[in-house]
């Protein structure tokens, strides 16, 4: 077995040893959470630990720490933030082996050795995976628990036997489909391509199918269904209205524009890391005035040459499994499991997020599996053309982009900029940023297990989140937080970045991304503040005058927020 699969389980170790992820998500958000309820800070109706949308996460993660918390702890120089993120990572870590190593075994059963092992290697390297693979974020347990139910629901002794000697894997199957939306709710949407799945397979009889996928669907609905329950009961919610309202805590405020225009290249930036090129395709879109983008410069970008290849090889495949015996049941599994996902990317969601489509991800990976051996013959371009699209492409070109030693100079020049602030303000002064992009904001949260890259006693605040509610009233809250510091004896410090004339193309502001918030307004706002000190030079940071002049302002944006 080890020989079989060491070829997969080399990609793996590459993979965690020599890449880093460009994004955690809200790695560090649960980190807080779960310590928050430990220390029983906030109360049971009110406790984001019993998250609607990650209902099973925190709980999890909690519960193995209870058990091996305090080794790991004493392992981390006795920092139990430290403790719990090393926790969160190995879970996911661990749940990103076992996701590859099911779905190769799942790939073996549909197509040849080969065909299987190429399309593992290139899930491995998913830009997706690749970023959540070492985060604390539940999604890839929850993609690690899509593959078990469909591994476990095509057994092959259960496709050989069915009847009572399916009971067990169906039920089992069940449970790990209800365990995959616990973690994470949108991979109910791949429930109905997992139960095509049952039916589709390859038991004796359709009666035996049919019971098969009856039992996968009553456990999975019964796992879900209690679990929900129980935590409705801890948070005692009793009413619709208070069900709506636990609901809606678990939307992050999301409000994004466009949505169409942003699944183009959302979704093969789920697949493809495409770096900042998706910005020059933001930047002409929007007609970034700040940054101007001819539309050559669009069309030539390798990001939107990936774009395009992503594209095509769908459309290769499609072709392929088409005209293929048996190929368009594939392409039916992997419909029932895309639709559903794009629509509500769409219409619900953020698009843009690529984490969006990995309820996708084992029915796309099967079919690109079985369009491999199929494409020779009349089809052996389109063939090769598939194998160098996974393997140089989306595995060498993902592999390339998130090299651990690509973003050394940049980390330095966080160190740097970081130190300079750090010396100059005062212990939990709060630091106001333009937007996640900023390196004091992005690079905490990235490099968990650095201690370095940790903010000593310092707030970082962005400004502007784009895709969020927040945008439509940032003025409010960053005025309601410079009171609150202020209240507290504490400093209020702002990046030179918001003073400036216009943002630098480095900075990845994009004018009109927001539809709301032009920089001019938030130049002008920052520059209407007076500042004294300031720290790290040009792109360093200045403090807030705490002075007559600047409470009147911030008391006059704070009651505005906060209206009677």
């Amino acid at each position: 077995m080890l020989r079989v699969t060491a070829p997969v389980i080399l990609v793996f170790l590459l993979v965690v040893l020599l890449t880093e992820p460009a994004y955690l998500s809200d790695t560090g958000r649960y980190m807080n959470e779960i310590q928050n309820h430990r220390a029983h800070l906030v109360a049971a109706s009110r406790d984001p630990f019993w998250d609607f949308g990650h209902l099973a996460w925190r709980p999890l993660v909690n519960a193995v720490y209870g058990v091996a918390g305090g080794a790991v702890q004493k392992m981390r120089g006795g920092d139990a933030r430290q403790a719990l993120a090393w926790l969160m990572i190995a879970m996911n870590i661990l749940a990103t082996l076992a996701a590859v190593l099911l779905l190769w075994s799942l790939l073996k059963r549909h197509s040849n050795s080969l065909s299987a092992a190429i399309g593992s290697a290139a899930f491995l390297c998913t830009n997706a995976v690749l970023d959540y693979s070492r985060s604390g974020s539940s999604y890839i347990p929850a993609l690690a628990c899509l593959v078990l139910a469909l591994w476990l629901i095509q057994l092959p002794h259960t496709r050989q036997r069915g009847g009572d000697a399916a009971i067990l894997p169906a039920a089992l199957a069940g449970l790990s489909l209800g365990a995959s939306v616990l973690f994470w709710l949108p991979f109910a949407l791949s429930l109905p391509a997992a139960i095509l799945y049952a039916i589709y397979g390859k038991a004796p009889t359709p009666l035996s199918r049919v019971k098969l996928a009856t039992i996968a669907v009553v456990f999975c609905g019964l796992t879900i269904a209690v679990a929900y329950a129980a935590v409705m009961h801890e948070r005692q919610i009793q009413t619709l209205a208070g069900f709506k309202e636990w609901v809606l805590s678990s939307t992050n405020n999301l409000s994004q524009t466009d949505k169409v225009k942003r699944a183009v290249s959302g979704i093969p930036r789920s697949f493809l890391d495409l770096g900042d090129d998706t910005l020059l395709l933001k930047r002409y879109v929007f007609h970034d005035p700040y940054t101007p983008i001819s539309i050559g410069r669009v069309l030539f970008a390798v990001g939107t040459i990936k774009v395009l290849l992503f594209y095509l090889y769908v459309g290769a495949v499609v072709l392929v499994l088409w005209n293929q015996p048996g190929g368009r049941g594939i392409l039916l599994l992997l419909a029932a499991g895309a639709v559903p996902v794009l629509i509500f990317a769409v219409t619900l969601f953020e698009p843009g997020a690529t984490e969006r489509y990995l309820p996708v991800y084992p029915f796309l990976f099967l079919a690109a599996a079985c369009a491999l051996p199929a494409g020779g013959g009349s089809y052996r371009m389109l063939h090769w053309g598939m194998v160098v699209f996974l393997i140089g492409v989306l595995c060498a070109g993902n592999f390339y982009a998130k090299a651990g030693w690509r973003g050394a100079a940049a980390y330095r020049a966080f160190l740097a900029r970081k130190n300079a602030i750090e010396a100059q303000a005062q212990p939990e002064s709060m630091v106001a940023v333009i937007n996640f992009w900023d390196p004091l904001y992005r690079f905490p949260p990235l490099r968990l297990l650095d201690s370095q890259a940790q903010p000593r006693n310092l707030w970082v605040y962005d400004v502007i989140e784009v895709a969020s509610t927040r945008v439509f009233h940032w003025r409010q809250e960053f005025a309601a937080n410079v009171q609150a510091r202020w209240s507290q004896g504490r400093q209020v410090w702002l990046s030179n970045r918001l003073l400036a004339d216009k943002p630098l193309p480095e900075w990845k502001w994009v004018e009109g991304d927001t539809g709301r918030v032009p920089w001019s307004a938030l130049r002008e706002f920052f520059r209407s503040l007076d500042v004294a000190s300031g720290a790290g030079g040009d792109d360093g940071f200045v403090l807030v005058a705490h002075d007559q002049r600047n409470l009147e302002r911030i008391r006059e944006l704070s009651a505005a927020s906060n209206p009677k």
